[in-house]
């Protein structure tokens, strides 16, 4: 399967073109993309290892069942997220159309649909995102659940981690040295990189929301340094500020500012072009957030989605995952080779029902801020 979903990718560059974006569509939270429909023609194939094939002995009824079809609202890039996306249709022989979009907007989309469900499927932005919304949302136990990091189980079933993401702090490797180059959530404050941070308001984009969050918890959420610190990072921003998350790692990588916060896939991607640019994990603790994937509440094609479900657990597909830059949610699927394991970079304990909890008044608290 893996060499097929790789041929597929190579066949997917030369249809998407410029398509291709970003934690872009987005890969953690970010720009929207256009529409579109993917086929392909369904093969009737029996998987050749076994686990796969008394997993679809133990789903029986439920394949039986599928419609056939499926709709899928992602605000993944195209560039590598269809060619898994085509290796579930050759696989099932379920049909799938894609709707791309930001993960806020597919969100505002799915309130407004919740009384006629149009998709089966949620895929995108961080695991925050889902959080807020259970109640537009079916609770679905994957025979895959077993294998995903304990620490990303939804315990009320609702998400599923479909991969992790620790944010990073960036720097251009021109502007910056490694000596000088921040190591820590501290670092950014120096004056020597006043209006030299590249980021994007929270507001906009989940990515740049889980960032910074785990910036607060680093500092404290609950005496008020988080914000404290909130507010003099803002302040060292001088109020420039990128257009999304995309932007914030092509700003580094062109020079137009020295350092970025972002997220590590993305600033992975640039790195790996030969972009003059360097990551590190902020000393203090990140957020290592989980991208997610859900079932939408009283799906049409309910158990074509739970099929979809199941295959973007399975360890297959999560191993493509590897080969993008992308760290699988996977305990049985090591990390993109020369990255450091997860258990190793330091990490907030982040708290989704306190940020649920807290999220207007963080956007309120980042608006006064910005408009002191």
């Amino acid at each position: 399967m893996k060499k097929r979903i790789v041929s597929l990718v190579l066949a997917s560059i030369l249809t998407v073109g410029t398509l291709a974006g970003c934690s872009g569509g987005e890969t953690k939270g970010g720009d929207s993309q256009k529409a579109q429909s993917t086929e392909a023609e369904s093969k009737d194939e029996a998987k050749s290892e076994s686990n796969e094939s008394s997993k679809s002995e133990s789903k029986g009824e439920e394949t039986a069942d599928a419609t056939g079809e499926m709709v899928l609202y992602s605000s993944q890039s195209l560039d590598w997220s269809e060619a898994l996306v085509k290796e579930f249709m050759e696989t099932t022989g379920i049909h799938v159309e894609i709707i791309s979009a930001s993960t806020g907007d597919l969100v505002a989309r799915l309130g407004a649909e919740k009384d006629n469900p149009q998709a089966d499927i949620l895929w995108g932005g961080v695991a925050d995102s889902y959080h807020a919304i259970p109640e537009l949302l079916e609770e679905y136990v994957s025979p895959e659940r077993e294998f995903i990091y304990e620490k990303y189980w939804d315990p009320n079933n609702k998400w599923h981690a479909c991969d992790i993401s620790p944010n990073v702090i960036i720097y251009n490797t021109k502007l910056v040295s490694e000596e000088d180059a921040p190591k820590s959530w501290d670092d950014l404050l120096d004056p020597k990189f006043k209006g030299q941070i590249a980021f994007v308001d929270p507001a906009k984009s989940s990515a740049a929301f889980g960032a910074l969050m785990g910036a607060v918890f680093a500092k404290g959420k609950d005496d008020g340094k988080g914000y404290e610190y909130m507010g003099k990072l803002i302040e060292n921003m001088d109020g420039k500020f990128s257009s999304g998350s995309s932007a914030i790692i092509k700003q580094v990588a062109d020079g137009e500012h020295a350092v970025g916060i972002t997220y590590e896939e993305g600033a992975l991607r640039y790195i790996e072009s030969g972009a003059d640019m360097q990551l590190v994990y902020p000393e203090e603790g990140t957020n290592i957030s989980a991208g997610g994937i859900s079932i939408i509440k009283n799906a049409p094609n309910m158990d074509s989605a739970k099929q979809f479900v199941d295959f973007m657990l399975g360890k297959e597909a999560q191993t493509y995952l590897t080969t993008t830059n992308r760290r699988s949610s996977r305990i049985d699927v090591p990390a993109p080779e020369g990255l450091t394991p997860v258990e190793d970079i330091p990490a907030v304990d982040y708290d989704m029902d306190w940020v649920k909890e807290h999220k207007d008044e963080f956007n309120n608290t980042w608006k006064d801020f910005v408009t002191q």
